[in-house]
């Protein structure tokens, strides 16, 4: 038998803002956002766990194509960088 100690956690809205319009969240969009009082420090923190799972999902996926050969060296680095850029924004 499997339950939750904290009830509250399930009914709690995890649902992520819409970023600003025409752009997809990062760490820098976020902080931004924040800073401007356009979104909550929870909100903030909810994005930010979204991206941080999304890098390290992302990352372990590039890692596994390496090791597999689907990619190469220098595929690999590129995505990785792609990878970066996504999280942490220009």
């Amino acid at each position: 038998n499997c339950s939750v100690s904290d009830e509250s956690i399930i009914n709690k809205d995890y649902t992520l803002p819409a970023p600003p319009k025409g752009k997809s969240w990062n760490k820098k969009i976020a902080w931004q956002e924040f800073k401007s009082d356009n979104i909550t420090e929870q909100k903030y923190g909810y994005i930010l766990a979204y991206l941080e799972n999304v890098f390290y999902m992302e990352t372990e996926k590039a890692n596994e194509q390496l090791s597999s050969g689907v990619i190469s060296k220098t595929e690999y680095k590129q995505l990785i960088e792609k990878i970066k850029l996504n999280f942490y924004g220009e």
